[in-house]
């Protein structure tokens, strides 16, 4: 018969798995609450990403120190070789729910060919309903900011409708278009009152650049001058997302006081739990010991066994929260327009804190606990 190793660390966790069960469940709780708590946070800069995805495409400029496009600037556009051509739009925003507070993401009002026309660059796929067109003031939306609105095909958004909304007047929802950008598209309309409403909204320019050259093209909008001043106020893509990093600085503390405080509480419940079954194994180490093993094979046979156990214990954890956020976008989320990534490599590294903190904390006491182990006395106290 094949006699196994009594200091291979999988031995002892197959003889005794009881013993080591409330360490394992107490790590896979913790690890699968702070991946649950801590994913969530990515909804934020989710969002963000899917409404600015579009400055990724296009680029777009106001006057920095006149009332309108006058034909110095108009020219100064024209000769941005960089660029395939500009188109002038009205700027709106379009508010939606996000899972804490509004999100917003751009409305652009131009003639029904050039609405199109921002679609197709952005990749935009029309999913129901038709283009803008007509005389009457229309929008295409996404369908994710439809869904977390409570509208479709027919509903009509702005203040006439309601008044809180910062779209001015009444649009009707004729389309929804699928894609990685959160944009909407519209048409005024040929209206009076429609005119009335919109005449006095700012125009901007629609800078869309040649492929491959949009850096380049951007770089010549900062440059340009009118006068001894910038010519432009340039909304870019890098310009939006300073922006939204500058909004969002603060959420890596949050994440990090999550990880940390979370770790050390269960590092003191796992020290305890490391302690019991500590006391409990005297017996068996003092033997170990009386017949010639070395503390230290002891100590690391035992640290590697709470290694085992404690990385397991996470991976078990990480995995079951990771389904279980998965269930939960494609149940709740999805629904409601909300955007999740479920793989978040930041809650995951987050959570690798707690086995660490754990095989630390254990060490120091498998470590205290060996050092004053006496065999001689524990094995007497067990003799008749």
């Amino acid at each position: 018969m094949r006699l196994r190793n009594p200091l291979r660390p999988w031995v002892f966790l197959a003889r005794r798995p009881g013993r080591a069960l409330p360490t394992a469940f107490v790590i896979a709780s913790v690890t699968l609450l702070l991946v649950v708590v801590i994913t969530p946070g990515n909804t934020f800069r989710s969002t963000l990403d899917a409404n600015l995805a579009a400055l990724d495409v296009f680029t777009v400029v106001s006057p920095a120190r006149r009332a309108g496009f006058e034909p110095a600037l108009r020219d100064l556009l024209d000769r941005n070789r960089f660029a395939e051509r500009w188109v002038p739009v009205k700027a709106l925003w379009v508010r939606y729910p996000a899972i804490i507070g509004e999100g917003s993401c751009p409305l652009l009002l131009a003639r029904p060919e050039e609405a199109r026309a921002v679609l197709d660059r952005l990749g935009m796929k029309l999913v129901a309903g038709r283009h803008a067109s007509g005389p009457e003031p229309v929008l295409v939306l996404h369908e994710d900011v439809a869904r977390a609105r409570g509208i479709g095909i027919g509903s009509r958004v702005g203040t006439l409708v309601d008044p809180d909304d910062i779209i001015p007047g009444s649009f009707e929802v004729v389309g929804l278009v699928r894609g990685p950008a959160r944009v909407a598209v519209g048409i005024v309309g040929a209206g009076v009152l429609a005119s009335m409403l919109h005449g006095r909204l700012p125009t901007y320019a629609l800078i869309y650049p040649r492929p491959g050259l949009k850096e380049k093209s951007d770089a010549y909008l900062h440059a340009a001058r009118d006068g001894t001043a910038p010519a432009f106020q340039i909304i870019d893509a890098a310009y939006a997302r300073t922006r939204a990093e500058r909004a969002l600085k603060n959420l890596p503390l949050l994440v990090r006081f999550l990880s940390i405080a979370t770790a050390c509480i269960v590092s003191l419940v796992v020290m305890l739990l490391t302690l019991l079954s500590f006391q409990s194994r005297l017996p068996q180490f003092a033997i170990l010991l009386a017949i010639g093993q070395r503390r230290g094979r002891l100590l690391r046979s035992v640290t590697l066994e709470l290694s085992m156990l404690a990385v397991g214990s996470w991976l078990l954890g990480a995995s079951v929260a990771l389904a279980g956020l998965a269930v939960y976008d494609v149940v709740a989320l999805q629904p409601r327009g909300i955007l999740i990534h479920v793989w978040d490599p930041g809650a995951i590294a987050a959570s690798a804190t707690i086995p660490v903190f754990v095989i630390l904390a254990g060490l120091a006491v498998l470590w205290r606990g060996m050092a004053h182990v006496d065999p001689v006395s524990i094995i007497q106290q067990r003799l008749p």
